[in-house]
């Protein structure tokens, strides 16, 4: 019978030593729950913009934001992301990482806003989108589109062409009002090096509406 339990106990010690199977491990969720969540302004930052722009009306806008550069020191426990003030037009509200939260443009279509954190730190931000809201002319029964660096347009329903701002040599891409296009198209950038120490990235989707 002994003999028995020197070939069990191997097996025994092992699942005594299992981290899984106690009350105190670094994985028991009680003891060590998931609170990585930094007030802090981030050492820098992608923001994406979710822009819709009506024929002849002020565009709505959606703001998110991923920070970089804090998390990896929150003492190894795991991270969600950042909690910060967003200032923005009057508005004043706390916003989380990795949510969408509606924010308004200035009358010529600049992104003002600020993000500052529990020592209110602040890091102000003036994007100009005039080029991306403003990027069509209507001559006669075409469109002129001015695709700028960075950015890229695409057509639907029509040509379903898409076409690189960093391919266009400064010339605007033309279509015609009679090929069957919908009224509108989309505008996507990538930007780089923005913000007060031009470490920070913008990701912009923008639908366009030319026609009704």
């Amino acid at each position: 019978m002994w003999k028995k339990w020197l070939l069990a106990l191997p097996i025994v010690l092992c699942l005594l030593s299992c981290e899984g199977l106690t009350t105190t491990g670094t994985n028991d969720p009680v003891s060590n729950p998931c609170r990585g969540i930094s007030k802090k302004n981030a050492y820098s930052y992608t923001f994406f913009f979710e822009l819709n722009c009506p024929l002849k009306e002020r565009c709505s806008a959606g703001f998110s934001f991923i920070g970089g550069g804090v998390g990896d020191s929150l003492d190894g426990r795991c991270f969600l992301g950042y909690e910060l003030k967003l200032e923005n037009a009057g508005m004043s509200r706390m916003v989380s990482q990795n949510r969408n939260y509606p924010i308004s443009l200035s009358e010529n279509n600049h992104a003002k806003f600020s993000l500052v954190d529990e020592d209110n730190k602040e890091k102000k931000y003036d994007i100009d989108l005039s080029g991306i809201v403003n990027s069509y002319t209507i001559r006669g029964d075409t469109v002129d589109v001015n695709v700028m660096k960075d950015c890229r347009l695409d057509l639907f329903s029509c040509k379903r062409e898409t076409v690189y701002g960093n391919q266009m040599l400064n010339s605007p891409y033309t279509f015609s009002l009679i090929d069957g296009c919908k009224e509108y198209y989309s505008y996507d950038c990538t930007w780089h090096n923005l913000g007060p120490s031009r470490k920070d990235d913008l990701k912009i989707h923008t639908k366009i509406y030319w026609s009704k």
